[in-house]
This record gives C-alpha cells, structure tokens and sequence, in this order.
C-alpha cells in the first residue's frame, strides 16, 4: 500500500516535469530504455535479480509466475525524465587526445525515472505498485580535421566556418541503470 501511494504521489508530481522548457534529445529517452529492457531480461543484471526478488515475494496459488511479466516490454514501463542537462557548446568543454588530432567532447544528458509495473491477484481484488528505477545516459561527441592535421583549440569545432572539422555522429552511452528504493518518513 505504502508502494502505492508514492507512486501516486510520484506520478502526480509529473506534470511539473512534462512543462519542461528545453526537450530532452528522443535519443537519449530510447537509449534509456532499451539499456533498462536489455538489464530488465537478463536475470544476471542487478536489474534482473531485482523483478526475480520481487517476483520470489509476491509468488503464490493466485500469482505463481510472481508479480511482474516476464520478459518485460515497454509496455509495463512508465518513462520520465528527471533531470538533463543541454549542451549549448560541449566543444567548451572538450579535450584534446594525446596525438592532438581528435577532440573530444559530452553532449547532452538525461536521467529517467522508469517505473517498472508490478500487479498482484489477490481474493477478489487486484493490486497494482510499480517498481522504481533510473537509467542515466549521455551524448559522447568526436571530431577530428578533415586534412587530418593536429588540432590546436577544441572550440574551434564550435566556430567553424571554413567546414575544416568532420564532427562524427554523437554516440548514446548508458551511464548506469539502478534499481531505487523509495522509503517513506516515518
């Protein structure tokens, strides 16, 4: 019960979070999935031993497969972001590699809460709670002199005018997926 309230009150205090001004990068958001769906359906992942404790908890005659459906889809899953972070000019920011002919730089990032469904048949009734989680995920962005020459400033990339950069495509990286655990004062 106490499960199902902060969900409540946690799905409720969303819609501060969906007026945000800046929208996060879609890639971000479907990167954070799937990274939760892959650790979800691996039953070695801490995600995994997650839903199979909670599963293992809620098994019983009405409820023999446990709480949550496996494998676990997209469907079962309420997504949003929590926090994010827009680069206006992440070549500011970058750093040059040791051959001084590659910057490198992060882009934009994001945190998503992903509330995992979990409904358990009781006599006569059904409960419904959701499992938390958060999966943090990051832009990781490159770009090198299309002559190949050595690269004095990284922000250069930023102001490029005379188009001597090749910006490689940005590449989503999963920071990390946890499992969180919302405790109620007392």
């Amino acid at each position: 019960m106490k499960s199902l309230l902060i969900s409540a009150v946690l799905l409720s205090s969303f819609t501060a979070l969906a007026g945000q001004s800046i929208p996060a990068n879609p890639e971000l958001k479907k990167t954070a999935i799937e990274a939760f769906l892959k650790e979800a359906n691996n039953p070695q992942s801490v995600v995994g031993k997650v839903i199979s404790t909670v599963n293992e908890q809620n098994t019983d005659g009405r409820n023999q497969d446990g709480s949550i459906t496996l494998p676990v889809t997209k469907n079962e899953l309420q997504v949003s972001r929590l926090s994010s972070e827009f680069m206006h000019n992440p070549w500011h920011y970058a750093y040059l590699s040791e051959d001084k002919k590659t910057c490198f730089a992060g882009g934009d990032t994001a945190t998503f809460l992903i509330l995992l469904e979990s409904n358990i048949g009781v006599h006569m009734a059904s409960e419904m709670e959701t499992v938390p989680f958060t999966v943090t995920v990051h832009e990781a962005l490159s770009a090198t002199r299309k002559d190949g020459a050595e690269i004095e400033y990284c922000e250069d990339v930023a102001y490029d005018e005379k188009d001597e950069y090749v910006v490689a495509p940005a590449r989503i990286q999963v920071e990390s997926v946890k499992a969180i655990d919302i405790q109620e004062k007392e």
